[in-house]
């Protein structure tokens, strides 16, 4: 029986309509024009799809270049920082400079801070303590001008103190917005831009109390 006669012909379809290869329940040969018209849109998707990437990766360089544009990239040494319960260990903050800095003023905070406290502050040699300006002491000058420039220039030393628990506390560098004692002055004025990596320190067992730690475990093991 035709198809047409039981009306369910093929291009009473709405998606057959749109398809240049099925008109009226009659398949016929795409013309030179269809095929061209079927590419563009293939090739316009695949386009579309292209642009999205293309966006994404672009994204994702800006925020590399903004920071491998830093002119002041500072990070702590060593990372991590590992010391037993009561402990003491020093960790230097160092950075690498590509223009003059004059001074500079950074804050520093524990995100674990019942694991260790800050005990002592002692400014790099380039440097001259300004206390006054900085409330933790993480601060310094440098006269007479034109300024301190290198990689590697110790900053400051920390020293930490760890209390009776183990385990593990970022040491986050910050500056206050606002804070003209904070950031880094360039010479002759303005502040330089900067890059502040974030630190990592480690409480762990005195080697003597993890053996016996691990003997413990190993009777109670033997016991079963």
């Amino acid at each position: 029986m035709d198809i047409a006669g039981r009306g369910a012909s093929v291009g009473s379809d709405p998606a057959d309509a749109r398809d240049p290869a099925k008109v009226s329940g009659v398949l016929k040969t795409p013309t030179k024009m269809e095929l061209k018209s079927m590419q563009w849109y293939g090739g316009g998707c695949s386009m579309i799809r292209r642009w999205k990437l293309g966006a994404t990766l672009l994204a994702l360089g800006a925020l590399a270049i903004g920071q491998a544009n830093a002119n002041v990239i500072v990070s702590f040494d060593p990372n991590p920082a590992v010391t037993t319960p009561g402990g003491v260990v020093n960790v230097n903050i160092v950075a690498d400079m590509t223009d003059k800095i004059l001074g500079w003023g950074l804050d520093l905070t524990l995100s674990n801070p019942g694991l260790a406290s800050i005990t002592n502050v002692t400014v790099g040699p380039l440097w001259s303590g300004s206390p006054g300006n900085d409330g933790d002491g993480l601060a310094g000058l440098h006269f007479p001008p034109p300024g301190v420039i290198g990689n590697g220039i110790l900053l400051a030393t920390v020293e930490l103190t760890a209390g009776a628990s183990t385990g593990t506390s970022d040491l986050i560098l910050s500056v206050t917005p606002g804070d003209q004692s904070e950031g880094f002055a360039l010479d002759p004025s303005g502040f330089d831009t900067f890059t502040l990596n974030t630190g990592v320190l480690n409480v762990v067992p005195e080697p003597g109390a993890l053996a016996l730690l691990l003997l413990g475990g190993v009777a109670a093991f033997r016991r079963r």
